[in-house]
């Protein structure tokens, strides 16, 4: 037979500290909603009309530059249907240009630069996208013109085409992108 001792080796208190439950609880109570949701809200809407910047004002083209980038997709693996039946085989090139054409030239600016947002609404047939600045600002401004400005969230674009200053422009030359960077004089 197994006994225990429980042996003190010092004073003991109670435990004095507020439980987190009740804690969370009186905290809640103290939170008034309507506001906090109103914080929220006007955050989200602040963020939405001025996105943070993916590039500095400091990013204007010096020097032009012209580079292609080449669309073409080649499969690493099989496309099968769900019977199994192979639909498209691995190594198979896809340019996307050979099937359908790049309808617009997409116009990259820095969107708090006045001589970019002048040049750019100069291109014909392009979409401005904007890397600074606010999309929703510059469509009020210009609002008679109905043109719609953009926004490059994230940098996505400007990563996938290799832009790093502004003005840039690309377009579609035969099966290519051309992608080029402009010195405004």
């Amino acid at each position: 037979m197994i006994t225990a001792a429980i042996v003190t080796l010092g004073t003991t208190f109670p435990i004095a500290e507020t439980s987190l439950i009740e804690f969370m609880k009186t905290r809640l109570k103290q939170v008034d909603l309507k506001k906090a949701e109103e914080e929220v809200k006007a955050r989200i809407i602040n963020s939405i009309k001025n996105p943070k910047p993916i590039f500095p004002d400091t990013a204007k083209c010096q020097k032009n530059r012209i580079w292609y980038i080449d669309p073409t997709v080649t499969l690493d693996r099989d496309i099968i249907d769900h019977k199994g039946k192979i639909l498209v085989a691995k190594g198979t090139a896809y340019n996307p240009l050979e099937h359908r054409t790049l309808s617009t030239q997409l116009v990259f600016i820095l969107g708090t630069n006045q001589k970019q947002i002048e040049w750019a609404r100069q291109q014909p047939k392009s979409k401005i996208i904007l890397v600074s600045g606010s999309p929703i600002a510059l469509e009020e401004r210009f609002q008679d013109e109905a043109i719609p400005f953009y926004f490059d969230q994230g940098g996505i674009l400007c990563a996938k085409f290799g832009i790093t200053t502004f003005p840039a422009v690309i377009c579609q030359d035969h099966n290519q992108l051309k992608c080029e960077e402009v010195a405004l004089p």
